[in-house]
């Protein structure tokens, strides 16, 4: 009798400890398909940028490249960042025309109010030099699958003849990077955009934030 109910209570065991590695198996695939999905969502992709009228960031995005000319080439570049507490939104539009770059910049309030219009022209090389970053940076970039409530809601839209690349997200770990370029790059053209500059940027890098794994 006691060798019955020691091997049901073995069994009993073993169904557990199996069903317990079930449910981790099923959460952490759950994990990994929806940290993918976020992923998705902030991703360089290989087209326009898209309009998504219940999307917030990507309507005030809009909005804002809305303000800017069509830029006069198709190597181009058109970005807008929008702190969340900043009291500065920016609407950036760069193309290299060949023998200049030529830039146009507004910096707007978030309830939309101008504070500054800025038109400029920058050295070819200069313009090359930024938009070879740009792209260092942004093609190929696979996305992260965490989601942050506030932040630096960065958007882009980036022309090279018939290719188009866009992306959309608010990262420290990849857009503020990004913000961070164009700040160094254009401020001398652009102020304001000194709101965007990342005083610790080594540190934010090495953060458990920006090197932690797809299951963090």
């Amino acid at each position: 009798m006691a060798r019955a109910i020691w091997r049901w209570v073995n069994w009993a065991v073993v169904g557990a400890c199996l069903l317990a590695s079930a449910l981790a198996a099923v959460v952490t695939l759950w994990v990994v398909i929806e940290r993918h999905r976020i992923a998705d969502l902030n991703r360089t992709h290989e087209r326009p940028l898209l309009v998504h009228p219940d999307d917030p960031v990507l309507a005030n995005a809009h909005q804002l490249l809305g303000t800017l000319r069509p830029p006069p080439s198709r190597d181009s570049l058109q970005f807008v960042v929008m702190p969340s507490f900043g009291p500065r939104w920016f609407a950036v539009s760069l193309a290299q025309t060949g023998s200049e770059g030529v830039g146009e910049a507004n910096v707007v309030s978030p309830d939309g109010r101008r504070i500054a219009r800025y038109e400029f022209v920058m050295p070819t090389n200069n313009v090359a030099r930024l938009l070879a970053r740009w792209d260092a940076l942004s093609d190929g970039y696979s996305g992260e699958g965490h989601l942050m409530a506030d932040g630096n809601p960065l958007a882009f839209e980036r022309h090279r003849g018939n290719r188009v690349t866009s992306g959309e997200g608010n990262s420290p770990c990849h857009y503020d990077v990004l913000g961070d370029l164009a700040a160094q790059s254009l401020s001398t053209f652009v102020p304001e955009l000194l709101d965007l500059r990342i005083v610790q940027q080594s540190d934010v890098s090495q953060s458990d934030l920006c090197r932690g794994s797809i299951l963090g």
